[in-house]
């Protein structure tokens, strides 16, 4: 099967999060085409932090989800929502004295998200980030590389994999 990639940034604000931001939507009525998550990384492509002098400290977390993911999700890393399949946590530090952002035990690490290998998506794709950074003026940038396997599934199968990929969480 056919590999593709989506890539991008994504501004989350201040000690924020930034929800529901569809990366991938396919909509056609053909039930037959779907796609596999092989490999998700993210990072930081530009932190604000425009006062040097001081050591500084964060973490950022994202989420990818087949579904919109409610309001009051915020930093959660839970497995309990059905919408969520990939998580993602990361740990930063800039050193004050230059001013160098270093991602915690090194950037490719870090990157990768954890996937659930059973999770087929056949509408939407979308992609979460909350933000704690101490420093943070404004926006952090955060780039992603998404890499999707087009899979071939029956009709039959497509229903039942786009229901398994709703909002199924009695509580949200």
């Amino acid at each position: 099967m056919s590999t593709f990639t989506i890539r991008g940034d994504i501004d989350v604000p201040e000690t924020g999060t930034s929800l529901n931001n569809l990366i991938f939507n396919y909509q056609s009525p053909d039930r037959t085409r779907a796609w596999k998550v092989i490999r998700a990384r993210i990072w930081v492509a530009d932190w604000d932090s425009p006062s040097p002098g001081a050591d500084k400290a964060g973490m950022f977390g994202a989420v990818l989800a087949t579904d919109l993911v409610s309001v009051g999700w915020g930093y959660s890393a839970s497995a309990a929502d059905n919408r969520v399949f990939g998580w993602n946590q990361q740990q930063m530090l800039t050193r004050g004295t230059t001013n160098i952002f270093v991602p915690q035990g090194g950037m490719n690490p870090q990157a990768d998200f954890i996937l659930d290998s059973d999770r087929i998506i056949t509408n939407q794709l979308y992609l979460n980030t909350t933000n704690n950074l101490e420093g943070a003026t404004s926006t952090t940038t955060i780039a992603y590389l998404i890499e999707l396997e087009e899979v071939k599934v029956s009709p039959e199968n497509a229903i039942i994999l786009q229901l398994k990929g709703m909002g199924q969480d009695i509580d949200n």
